[in-house]
């Protein structure tokens, strides 16, 4: 069975067996990215009205219908199930997404697993100007996420200094310097599991 992956945490891209498609279509490639976190069948009409906003209904029901078709001659798979009202992912093709990967990890507590999703935050350098509501959409996506991988590295960052694997506990404060490096939190954070990695080096 084919599997394609949605790589999005970070600049985003589609993989089909572990290689990477050059798609070239920003907007399929925000298309497969939406569907993809709905998990269901989206409204044609509200697709249309995503990703054409300024185009007249029918104009941009027509542009959607090509991408659609675009999507599937580059895919060369029935990724997309589609009928006169609805577009979804097809169920029966195997599609792998790393936020989904993230918060799955990130839901049993496997925080060190969900970091390694965590590339970089959703969409990284990726936009679609002339499309503010899936703009808006991708942004608070985006805090969510960031926000909860600043909590699993502040439970790492604990978690590592109780059981004292302080040289652990460093690297983790000091990914949550590199997402917020003005909290004196975070920094106070970094030097205390600086201080004693050093400790245990003197030892």
């Amino acid at each position: 069975m084919t599997v394609f992956s949605l790589q999005t945490m970070g600049f985003p891209e589609i993989r089909k067996d572990n290689h990477q498609i050059k798609l070239n279509l920003r907007k399929g490639l925000a298309l497969l990215i939406y569907l993809s976190e709905h998990q269901g069948a989206v409204a044609r009409d509200v697709l249309a009205a995503l990703l054409w906003p300024e185009s007249p209904d029918e104009t941009a029901r027509a542009r959607l219908r090509r991408l659609l078709h675009r999507i599937e001659e580059i895919l060369g798979e029935h990724v997309l199930e589609a009928d006169r009202t609805s577009v979804r992912l097809s169920p029966v093709a195997t599609v792998v997404n790393d936020f989904r990967q993230f918060e799955q990890a990130s839901d049993r507590g496997a925080f060190e697993e969900a970091c390694q999703y965590y590339r970089g935050d959703f969409l990284a350098g990726f936009s679609l100007p002339d499309c503010p509501q899936f703009e808006d959409w991708a942004f608070f996506r985006r805090e969510a996420l960031r926000g909860r991988v600043m909590h699993n590295l502040e439970r790492l960052t604990q978690d590592k200094n109780a059981v004292g694997d302080h040289f652990a506990a460093a690297a983790y404060a000091a990914r949550l310097v590199e997402f917020d490096p003005l909290s004196e939190v975070y920094g106070r954070h970094l030097i205390l599991q600086s201080s004693a990695c050093w400790r245990s080096k003197c030892r």
